[in-house]
């Protein structure tokens, strides 16, 4: 993919967890542009979480395993559907559902949890 050249965007690579703050206080928005390929399709997206939690417009290509997110992002699947998006929210609002009861109940305690009860399920079918 080629990189775009633009005076208001910045490619800063990866980023500590601890700067994080300081660097997405003056972010508009996140673009996920994944190019969708078997290993793209068969992982979770867990960066989605993260672009979600600080309520900024997120944009993402559209494959399967990420429409569970499309109430909370703008997916989109070519290069004038991500366009027209943008534009949307840049001269719009950004109107995606509010997202913390989503993210609250998909953190790993909450995924932990699950799969304990789903084991107790199995154990005491088994006794």
């Amino acid at each position: 993919m080629k990189k775009i050249t633009h005076p208001r965007i910045a490619y800063v690579g990866a980023v500590s967890h601890d700067s994080l703050a300081s660097y997405i206080k003056d972010v508009d928005a996140f673009i996920m542009p994944f190019v969708v390929n078997r290993l793209i399709e068969a992982v979770d997206p867990v960066k989605m979480y993260e672009y979600i939690l600080f309520n900024k417009p997120v944009f993402c290509i559209r494959y399967p395993e990420v429409g569970k997110f499309e109430e909370y992002v703008y997916l989109y699947e070519d290069n004038n559907e991500v366009l027209e998006k943008i534009t949307k929210v840049m001269y719009g609002s950004h109107e995606t559902k509010d997202s913390f009861d989503y993210l609250k109940d998909n953190t790993w305690n909450e995924r932990v949890n699950e799969i304990k009860k789903v084991i107790d399920l199995a154990i005491d079918e088994r006794v």
